[in-house]
């Protein structure tokens, strides 16, 4: 019979992917139409009066000043607190709380939940049916991490995006290569979006995975890598090796590492040792 594995959600991440690219993608709009417009008159203000930063008339606002407040504009957008309309027709969640996290959660769980019960009944020939006390406060707690990172996409963006456009145009650099500083930027956000979909997919997998193997009785794993050519070499070296769950190693177990694709191939205990139910006793 052929060793049960512990499948990884990859339906799930790829939607997660699709849904957080579709919010990042807000970034670029809310630029092009809130700040690209304004570019050409910072710059002509920024060389008709020759201003450093902070070296102007008290009485009127520094081409410094309105790029913040222009910012200050797009980070409202993309939180959706105003400028709403400059994103009609465009697909996808509007702001975190629209994402929906807390059900890409859910179907996470419901995944590892079965591919538990599909090892248990291959191995056992039974079902696991033990309560889960710990689980509302792991999906909680997931949740409110992706929400906040979630958020940092815009924020990041925004702050990133000062930086360059003041550095640009404090070097005196032509409009047209403002705007090609910020068009550079444009890839941040989604690769972030990318970035974060991949790993909290596959960290809440893991952290799942880990709770209900040691809720059967399981104390040690097998590291499995994916050996795609991607794996960091540490994780390539661990491959095939056995580890407990009580002594991680120093990046964590499979999974947790940022983007770690890893998974712990659980050593079964025998039947009397593994506790299926709540009326199973620890041996």
């Amino acid at each position: 019979m052929a060793k049960p594995k512990w499948a990884h959600p990859q339906a799930i991440e790829s939607e997660y992917v699709t849904t957080l690219r579709h919010y990042a993608r807000r970034c670029q709009r809310a630029t092009n139409e809130l700040l690209m417009p304004e570019i050409d008159a910072l710059v002509v203000q920024a060389g008709l009066r020759g201003d450093a930063l902070g070296d102007q008339p008290t009485n009127e606002s520094s081409w410094a000043d309105r790029l913040a407040d222009m910012l200050k504009r797009i980070l409202a957008a993309l939180t959706g607190i105003g400028q709403l309309g400059i994103f009609a027709n465009m697909r996808g969640p509007g702001t975190a709380d629209d994402v929906g996290v807390r059900d890409y959660g859910a179907r996470v769980e419901a995944f590892n939940k079965r591919q538990l019960q599909r090892q248990v009944e291959r191995v056992y020939g039974e079902r696991y049916s033990r309560r889960e006390p710990w689980l509302d406060g792991l999906m909680r707690a997931w949740e409110l991490e992706n929400l906040k990172l979630i958020r940092s996409i815009p924020e990041q963006y925004v702050e990133r995006l000062q930086g360059v456009v003041t550095r640009a145009i404090s070097q005196g650099l032509p409009t047209s290569a403002v705007k090609d500083e910020i068009r550079a930027q444009y890839k941040h956000p989604m690769n972030r979006a990318d970035l974060i979909a991949e790993d909290q997919i596959g960290k809440l997998n893991a952290q799942i995975t880990e709770y209900r193997q040691k809720a059967v009785g399981i104390k040690e794993y097998i590291w499995r890598g994916i050996d795609d050519g991607r794996e960091r070499p540490e994780h390539r070296a661990r491959n095939g090796k056995v580890f407990r769950w009580s002594h991680p190693p120093p990046d964590g177990h499979p999974g947790m590492p940022i983007h770690c694709r890893c998974r712990a191939e659980g050593v079964w205990p025998t039947r009397e040792e593994a506790r299926l139910n709540d009326n199973s006793q620890p041996p």
